[in-house]
């Protein structure tokens, strides 16, 4: 009886995550001669401290929100809060990243765990956006590039919040801009940024404005 009314209380938000490449959604290399000679081999990022804005006000926020968006499994795509019956809000905010006091408790479990490849050490904390990849516009090695980005101490902290406009019922579908991310970029000149510091947090500012909301209002 106490399950039933818990469910008749809460309702579910399904946020669906698209990384975009290419002008399509990233599908990324994995073995096999490449048919392109640009293409993605990883993309990752962390999103935490989910809320729910509601003319200007926090009505909801997530408890233990730390999700690891991963372009090779689907399924980490698919971010599902649980939200309070019929509540009305306008705008979604989260983090790109992991905040400082998580990063400063050491390795953590779930999605936090060190080996979804996304931890570099107590004092590094975690990485928060991995984007591994070639280009032929890339003067790294055989084209590559590689942006392992994260950092919590100021003044280069990497991660930003992240704040969406839209309607409160139905599915939302969000679009990670990787061509916008990497266009920003000279990669001449810079095709690996691999630990904290002011480069990482100077792309940590272009990561912030490859979010946006495909159905805003």
């Amino acid at each position: 009886m106490s399950l039933t009314l818990a469910a008749q209380k809460s309702e579910p938000v399904h946020l669906h995550f698209t990384p975009l490449y290419q002008g399509k959604a990233l599908v990324p290399y994995e073995d096999g001669e490449p048919t392109s000679s640009s293409y993605i081999e990883t993309f990752k990022c962390y999103l935490s401290a989910f809320k729910l804005i509601a003319d200007g006000k926090v009505v909801w926020e997530e408890t233990d929100s730390y999700h690891l968006l991963d372009a090779s499994d689907p399924k980490t795509l698919e971010v599902h809060l649980t939200v309070p019956l019929r509540m009305a809000w306008d705008h979604v905010e989260f983090l790109l990243g992991i905040d400082s006091l998580t990063s400063v408790s050491g390795a953590l479990g779930g999605d936090l765990d060190p080996t979804k490849g996304m931890y570099w050490e107590w004092n590094s904390g975690y990485i928060c956006m991995k984007l591994e990849g070639h280009s032929p516009s890339s003067a790294g090695p055989n084209g590559g590039f590689l942006f392992h980005l994260g950092g919590y101490l100021p003044p280069f902290a990497f991660f930003r919040t992240i704040d969406l406009a839209m309607f409160s019922a139905g599915e939302q579908n969000i679009t990670i801009d990787l061509d916008a991310f990497l266009s920003a970029i000279d990669l001449r000149t810079r095709y690996n940024v691999m630990s904290p510091g002011e480069a990482a947090h100077e792309l940590g500012g272009t990561a912030a404005t490859i979010f946006r909301c495909d159905n805003a209002k």
